[in-house]
């Protein structure tokens, strides 16, 4: 089964790759983006490095009002938000784990929404990176 994570931000607000990375260096987890990820453009796998380990999620740049379609719940926590940036994730806790830290970057560097369906809730930079402790400590 995979799980989706939907993080709505400003196109003005859009990360680069370096910025991205440097905030999830500040929250403390062994994760490294990929050197060649191409932000607004790349779709599907995106590796990660996790302490010399090969893991990451896929990763699709959309637009906002297209991913509402499906979430009209969190249209008013969106506000004018109109980029999105969605993760989707495996079984696998250090896919998850990576994927819980990026979204975490992008909620406290860049004033994204996070909206997980799957909790049908609006998740926090604090709770995205406190869940991906536990990922981390196999």
């Amino acid at each position: 089964m995979s799980m989706e994570l939907h993080a709505f931000l400003r196109s003005s607000n859009m990360p680069t790759r370096d910025d991205w990375q440097e905030r999830i260096g500040e929250l403390g987890f062994p994760i490294e983006l990929d050197r060649e990820m191409d932000i607004g453009n790349d779709m599907g796998f995106s590796p990660c490095n996790v302490n010399g380990k090969v893991s990451g999620f896929e990763i699709y740049f959309e637009d906002a009002k297209d991913v509402l379609k499906h979430y009209p719940e969190c249209a008013k926590s969106v506000g004018d938000r109109n980029r999105c940036i969605t993760f989707r994730w495996g079984g696998d806790l250090i896919e998850c784990g990576c994927t819980l830290v990026a979204s975490a970057a992008l909620a406290g560097s860049y004033d994204a929404v996070v909206y997980s369906p799957y909790e049908k809730a609006v998740l926090s930079a604090d709770k995205l990176a406190s869940d991906a402790i536990p990922c981390f400590e196999c």
